[in-house]
């Protein structure tokens, strides 16, 4: 239950996937993988106890599509550096006199995102930033025109090949995750058991800053 809903409340803030993958690495190296049920009895043991509850009926997302609504912007379409869309983002830009906030498409070759999570952790960060309204509204609508909520699917495969390749301990996390039947939720009780939990378990303190 630790590891569940460690993964289902925690994600990274990085605007970089591969900073974010490396973060999600971090906090799967805190369980061991080893020792991790693979039938249905310890659902059951947890709905008995009020720590969740599960339903057969339904299904839980599988990982990769659940993550990337945490982090639209990682798998977001983003565009081509000569599109139409790329020189209207430097055209906002250029119009207040702000450089344009890309990044290399870790995803899709030849493309390139904005830098960021979502909208929302743009639209957070740049509210702190000492710079004028309308400058923040820009940049608001340069992240839009990019598309930096939108998912594009395609993009699973590249990432699946990333933790792959960079990853071992988040790729046997999200193994795991995949392997649960049925729709299972957190309760309230079981919430405050499995922060405790994940605390006493990650001596490096990776997790700590992360929670909500």
């Amino acid at each position: 239950m630790t590891a569940f809903h460690t993964f289902l409340m925690l994600y990274p803030v990085s605007g970089s996937v591969n900073v974010g993958i490396g973060v999600m690495e971090k906090i799967a190296s805190i369980f061991d993988w080893d020792r991790m049920p693979s039938d249905a009895g310890w659902l059951d043991h947890l709905d008995i106890l009020d720590c969740v509850r599960t339903n057969q009926v339904g299904s839980l997302k599988k990982f990769i599509p659940f993550f990337s609504e945490r982090v639209p912007g990682y798998f977001s379409h983003g565009t081509m550096a000569n599109s139409e869309v790329f020189r209207d983002v430097a055209r906002i830009c250029g119009e207040h006199k702000v450089g344009i906030p890309i990044t290399e498409h870790e995803l899709k070759e030849g493309f390139v995102r904005f830098p960021a999570t979502g909208l929302g952790a743009w639209s957070a960060s740049i509210e702190q930033a000492d710079v004028p309204v309308v400058v923040r509204g820009a940049l608001v609508e340069a992240a839009k025109l990019l598309g930096v909520d939108e998912v594009d699917e395609s993009t699973f495969g590249r990432f699946s090949e990333l933790v792959d390749e960079t990853a071992p301990m988040f790729r046997r996390a999200i193994t795991w995750w995949d392997s649960i039947a049925g729709a299972v939720s957190v309760t309230s009780a079981g919430s405050v058991v499995a922060r405790a939990n994940a605390k006493r378990l990650d001596s490096s303190g990776v997790t700590s800053p992360l929670w909500n």
